[in-house]
């Protein structure tokens, strides 16, 4: 891994200032070298700059360098490593058992080693973030998600209920059509009857009524063909295609009046 001094940021704290400057001579070439005397120094850094590694001696008055990375807040995200001798080997593999520490390394420390790990704690940081942040932009893809369904399902909604409200104004409209229905195939029969029965003055006056008769007969057909281009069911249609059929049987018989008077049929 190719690291660059103006992106990358690691802090260093030991109690001796010695250590402190070889540490920055040996590296400030590569990366942005933070510094700090304790691990209360330490802590203030890390308030302050976003650091990705953090290096840190162990054995330090006051504060161990085990508790000085435990007390780094829990939100910040980033690697830390150990600088240790052999005499401290059980609190270091405690540290590292309970996810404290990236890994340690044992003093004196080699500069190319150093350089190594820290370029590997460099990538583990960043690809932790990148995956934290992959996360973060899933559940707000998520979220936003299902906002959008929960508006689509609230809008299909409304539309249901404004079909189902025009299918019921369609079934009301279609009782009234079969009620008109009725009755006109009713006026014909008794029209048809009386014409059978009267003489040729009945005969024009039925061809009267058969001529007025037209206007209505196709008043109905076209309110059949208007409703038969709305959005119905299956039902709904199936009424539809029983009025139409009867109101075209009705004209039917109009028309068939209508000629057989034009003829001088009795």
């Amino acid at each position: 891994m190719d690291v660059q001094k103006s992106i990358f940021n690691v802090l260093y704290v030991d109690d001796e200032e010695n250590n402190l400057n070889s540490f920055r001579a040996a590296l400030r070439r590569n990366y942005n070298v933070f510094t700090a005397l304790s691990g209360d120094q330490g802590i203030d850094v890390l308030k302050s700059t976003d650091i990705h590694v953090v290096i840190t001696d162990q054995r330090m008055p006051n504060m161990t360098g085990v508790q000085f990375l435990q007390k780094i807040p829990p939100n910040q995200e980033n690697i830390r490593i150990i600088l240790t001798g052999f005499s401290d080997m059980e609190s270091i593999v405690e540290a590292i058992n309970n996810g404290k520490v990236y890994r340690y390394i044992t003093k004196p420390w080699d500069k190319d080693e150093l350089k190594i790990t820290i370029d590997n704690a460099i990538e583990t940081v960043m690809l932790r973030r990148s995956n934290k942040q992959l996360i973060q932009d899933l559940r707000d893809y998520n979220e936003q998600l299902e906002e959008k369904v929960k508006e689509r399902t609230q809008e299909l909604q409304e539309q249901a209920d404004r079909i189902l409200s025009q299918n019921e104004e369609i079934q009301s409209q279609a009782e009234v059509i079969q009620g008109i229905n009725d009755n006109l195939e009713s006026m014909v029969k008794a029209r048809t009857l009386e014409l059978e029965k009267k003489n040729k003055a009945a005969e024009e006056s039925a061809f009267i009524i058969a001529h007025e008769l037209r206007a209505p007969v196709a008043s109905v057909l076209g309110l059949i063909n208007l409703a038969s281009r709305c959005n119905l069911d299956e039902e709904t249609k199936t009424i539809f295609t029983h009025l139409e059929q009867s109101a075209e049987k009705l004209n039917n018989v109009v028309r068939e009046i209508t000629k057989a008077i034009e003829r001088g049929d009795r």
